[in-house]
């Protein structure tokens, strides 16, 4: 894998993600330095060290914290769906490992000269054709740019069906994922998975009527504040007996 210098990093994202701003100041900078860390990782957006899962007390080491520090930051972390962990116990960034899947796409279309597809296709007039270096470039990077869009489009609804799975209410399921990848294209994954997260359990604990996905998703309900809970009447006091 290619040392890369940096990593795309999404400042709107970072500031409506309701999980990442429910971190406090101390706890998002853990979260950033994590980042940088897994940036490196041979790996790329997954905690590993020697090529197996992280401990928790070399990660301590690296960040300069001790490790029932640790411990609580990860529990919160991955609580807050900002962090994720594999089956291997792993702890991973999804947007960086996504964004990392679509790098190394990219990188073997542009090693087959673009679409692979394209490349076993003969030519039907029996006559080979050698383009000129120009030309040949520019097709190349024609259809790279076509495979990466194809990619992205593939991958905006695979995440649409996901939300729409996680979603409490699946009725009306075309308009509910076209409402879905519209909302893709404002904000990222994991922007909408806790709020989904978020408004499930705001739900559950206030008793309100669950919106439509289409609904929740064209009015951007992902920024919504959490409903307080509803109150039970306090019980009516006995009233005293009369004196004689």
């Amino acid at each position: 894998m290619g040392k890369m210098p940096a990593f795309q990093f999404y400042p709107a994202d970072w500031k409506k993600d309701p999980g990442v701003q429910a971190l406090s100041r101390h706890d998002r900078s853990v979260w950033f330095d994590m980042l940088l860390i897994m940036h490196e990782s041979n790996e790329r957006g997954v905690l590993l060290l020697a090529g197996k899962p992280m401990p928790e007390s070399a990660l301590a080491m690296l960040l300069n914290l001790d490790n029932q520090e640790v411990k609580q930051i990860l529990s919160t972390l991955l609580t807050y769906g900002v962090a994720s962990q594999r089956q291997d116990g792993a702890i991973f960034s999804r947007r960086m490992v996504s964004d990392e899947k679509l790098i190394q796409i990219r990188r073997e279309a542009g090693k087959k000269g673009g679409n692979p597809v394209l490349l076993k296709q003969k030519s039907t007039t029996g006559v080979k054709q050698n383009p000129t270096p120009s030309s040949s470039s520019s097709s190349s990077s024609s259809n790279t740019k076509k495979i990466a869009s194809m990619n992205a489009e593939n991958e905006t609804k695979e995440n649409a069906l996901k939300l729409y799975e996680l979603y409490p209410l699946k009725k009306a399921k075309q308009p509910s994922l076209k409402a879905i990848e519209k909302a893709l294209k404002i904000v990222s994954f994991e922007t909408i998975e806790t709020g989904i997260k978020n408004y499930t359990e705001d739900i559950s604990k206030s008793g309100a009527i669950i919106a439509h996905c289409s609904t929740w998703m064209n009015q951007s309900r992902w920024e919504d504040e959490p409903t307080p809970p509803k109150r039970e009447p306090a019980p009516e006091r006995p009233q005293a007996a009369n004196a004689l």
